[in-house]
């Protein structure tokens, strides 16, 4: 009795063994399937956060163009409006430089 009495102590201790490992066994899964759900939320926020990133620089790109040729623009005006003020001044003094030889003579 005492042999088969043992034996199925065993038995039982066997079983309910093999059954923590399989509770043991779906924890780990359930966590493990947890953690790649996180790693893959993780990775769809930095690709999101990447293409953010990608779209600000362009705006930003886009932004500095315009401002460049915004510059430019102004510079130019600027150029010319300054050419013709010289010119304009240039011509004055030449045509009272004349205006001053013809008048003297």
């Amino acid at each position: 009795m005492t042999e088969s009495s043992t034996d199925r102590r065993v038995d039982d201790l066997r079983s309910e063994m093999h059954q923590g490992f399989a509770r043991t066994d779906k924890r780990v899964d359930d966590l493990r399937s947890e953690m790649h759900q996180g790693f893959v939320r993780t990775d769809k926020r930095i690709d999101d956060l990447r293409s953010e990133v990608h779209q600000g620089f362009a705006r930003a790109e886009g932004d500095i163009r315009e401002l460049r040729s915004d510059t430019k623009s102004g510079f130019d005006s600027l150029q010319k409006l300054m050419i013709a003020f010289f010119a304009t001044t240039l011509g004055s003094i030449i045509a009272g430089v004349v205006l001053l030889f013809v008048t003297h003579h």
